[in-house]
């Protein structure tokens, strides 16, 4: 009886993330996720650790392996970890080399790695962990590469909208963590100064991502080889990738490309037997056989771990909005756009320019798809392609990697 007495006036439960104390009937809530995490932000640093991230978890990715894979060609004496959000599917796929330790994101393991480490590499924004208790230390060092080159659809501070309430408020704060931005080109410059509430040092490295376009053609046939074993895609067909972006209203039907007949009308084009590639955004790649119908010539390929290999070994592309095709440009093989939706994305999230400027040749249904494709002139696309990347200052060379791993050495030497 006295303890159901005691009860009544005093209690303490845990409730998910939140220990909730009763007294007197009067409740007070408690985030101990995020007591813990402060507290775990006043551990020391450890000099030599780097912590990459690549779109909050997913797989070995983007500008942040690039950077990690010229620290491991460097030899250089760091510890290197990376936050993913599938240990037992990453470490069965083997996309990760032996050098790189694999942490959860998003749980107290991920919070102490970031609070300990010396530099932050991140392709995206860090706000899940400052939302529950992580700050940034004076000394660390974190370096932003984002994910996109040249971007057609306007994202952060050019937006009308936010993408959910307080993302303007979350973005400032995590700006006002970068120490550097990277860039490849004079649009890069003015988009990181001008539209991200960043203030600190935009640096013209070139994208990481990109090094692998200036590889030479053995590589080149060691990576198709992978991916064609993977895929089961005979050594002899062509390959098509399609790289769709997402939309902010959740639309399905900017999805409706047949697949089928396109690679119908480039067989016709350019000869050969195609196959297709299917790549989603990563909001919507759960979905992404409720929107296909997959076989041998039709793969989806939307959880592949690196897009720039598929970019890489592709023959030719067909996006919308999505920035891919800005980098695919550096191969100079065809490139379309294929934009169903093109009147409402236009109303909608809006354009950093416009579409037209891009070197690409742009439809709105399937028929001008097919009229461009059977209409291609290799020529002129390179010149247009030549152009618009002169235009745009445009500096990738190869040696962007190791641009920034000079960075942080210096910053790895200076704490």
């Amino acid at each position: 009886m006295l303890k159901i007495f005691l009860q009544t006036i005093f209690s303490v439960q845990n409730i998910g993330k939140y220990k909730v104390i009763c007294i007197l009937g009067i409740k007070i809530k408690f985030n101990k996720i995020k007591s813990l995490q402060r507290k775990i932000s006043q551990m020391p640093i450890q000099k030599n650790k780097i912590v990459f991230s690549n779109f909050t978890g997913k797989s070995y990715g983007c500008n942040p392996k690039y950077i990690a894979q010229e620290i491991i060609r460097q030899n250089l004496p760091y510890e290197l970890v990376w936050l993913v959000s599938d240990i037992k599917k990453e470490i069965e796929e083997r996309n990760f080399p032996s050098q790189i330790r694999l942490v959860p994101n998003k749980c107290k393991e991920a919070f102490y790695e970031l609070a300990t480490a010396k530099v932050w590499v991140d392709n995206q924004r860090k706000n899940y962990y400052y939302r529950n208790g992580l700050v940034k230390k004076n000394n660390q060092c974190y370096i932003q590469t984002w994910h996109g080159s040249f971007g057609i659809k306007k994202i952060e501070q050019e937006m009308d909208y936010e993408l959910f309430p307080g993302f303007f408020e979350e973005a400032q704060l995590d700006s006002s963590y970068i120490n550097y931005m990277l860039s490849n080109s004079n649009f890069d410059d003015n988009l990181f100064a001008n539209y991200f509430w960043f203030n600190g040092p935009v640096i013209r490295t070139g994208h990481p991502r990109n090094d692998i376009f200036f590889k030479k053609e053995d590589f080149k046939q060691k990576i198709k080889q992978k991916l064609y074993d993977k895929y089961c895609i005979k050594k002899d067909k062509k390959l098509l990738i399609y790289i769709p972006t997402f939309r902010d209203n959740g639309k399905l039907y900017p999805y409706n490309l047949n697949i089928k007949k396109v690679l119908k009308e480039f067989s016709d084009k350019f000869n050969g037997e195609w196959c297709c590639l299917v790549r989603l955004h990563p909001r919507i790649q759960n979905i992404s056989e409720k929107i296909y119908s997959y076989n041998e010539n039709i793969i989806d390929a939307s959880n592949y771990s690196d897009i720039q290999e598929l970019l890489f070994v592709a023959d030719a592309a067909i996006s919308d909005y999505s920035s891919c095709l800005f980098d695919f440009i550096i191969t100079q093989r065809p490139a379309f756009i294929y934009a169903s939706d093109l009147q409402d994305f236009k109303a909608g999230r809006g354009f950093a320019y416009p579409l037209e400027n891009s070197p690409f040749p742009i439809a709105e249904d399937f028929e001008e798809l097919v009229s461009n494709i059977r209409n291609f002139n290799e020529i002129e696309y390179k010149n247009r392609s030549k152009n618009f990347l002169q235009k745009l200052d445009w500096s990738d060379d190869g040696h962007a990697s190791e641009k920034v791993v000079e960075i942080i050495k210096k910053e790895i030497s200076n704490i």
